[in-house]
């Protein structure tokens, strides 16, 4: 698998050295040249941060020795160099997701999925891309419905601007795919976020997988 997003150091943080090392010869697969940065605990995790500046992405488990983690989560994306942080973990429950992205984590993977979805998320998350695990998502109650009821109320060019804001484009980027002006754009974003009662690009996003919508 290649991809056009260079990065050249990762910090992986787990308790575990068996998961920390299985997601750097998975990284080392996208890119050979890369530095990882290892941590086995939130304290060392924190030094880490301050000790390299220069960290391009951050695979993070949430439950490990020492602060809370989700604590540890918010000092590390309000840092004003903060990496895009991804948090790999065990557990699916739909509320600790939900926080850790409330928290500023871009992605929430399952250690359970495989090394082929791991990779494809973290190409999405630098893409500029949220992942959450589906099965997380399709958790919420009533998803499937909601999903007709909220969707069915986008015409279908605001279904195609929704689709490609959830694999992480801009509205430069959607312009240029559908052909239409960046005002235009705009305007079709704002719509879609007051049809799903969201003020941000992000929360619609969040609110779209959360409820079942297909990206593709």
């Amino acid at each position: 698998m290649s991809t056009t997003y260079n990065i050249r150091k990762v910090l992986i943080a787990d308790d575990h050295s068996l998961l920390r090392n299985g997601l750097k010869q998975l990284l080392q697969q996208l890119w050979s040249d890369i530095t990882v940065v290892e941590s086995n605990d939130c304290r060392q995790t924190l030094d880490m941060m301050g000790a390299h500046p220069d960290i391009d992405l951050v695979l993070f488990d949430l439950n490990m020795p020492g602060l809370d983690g989700f604590k540890v989560l918010e000092i590390l994306a309000n840092n004003p160099c903060a990496a895009p942080i991804i948090v790999v973990t065990a557990s699916d429950d739909i509320f600790d997701m939900q926080r850790t992205l409330d928290a500023g984590a871009v992605g929430y993977i399952l250690k359970s999925e495989s090394n082929e979805v791991i990779l494809r998320a973290i190409q999405l998350v630098l893409a500029g891309g949220i992942y959450v695990t589906p099965s997380i998502t399709c958790k919420q109650a009533g998803g499937r419905g909601q999903a007709n009821l909220s969707f069915s109320k986008l015409t279908s060019r605001q279904c195609e601007v929704l689709r490609l804001m959830m694999q992480g484009a801009s509205n430069k980027d959607i312009a240029k795919a559908l052909n239409l002006s960046e005002v235009t754009v705009k305007t079709h974003v704002g719509a879609i976020l007051k049809t799903l009662d969201v003020v941000s690009r992000t929360q619609a996003v969040l609110a779209a997988k959360k409820l079942g919508y297909q990206d593709k």
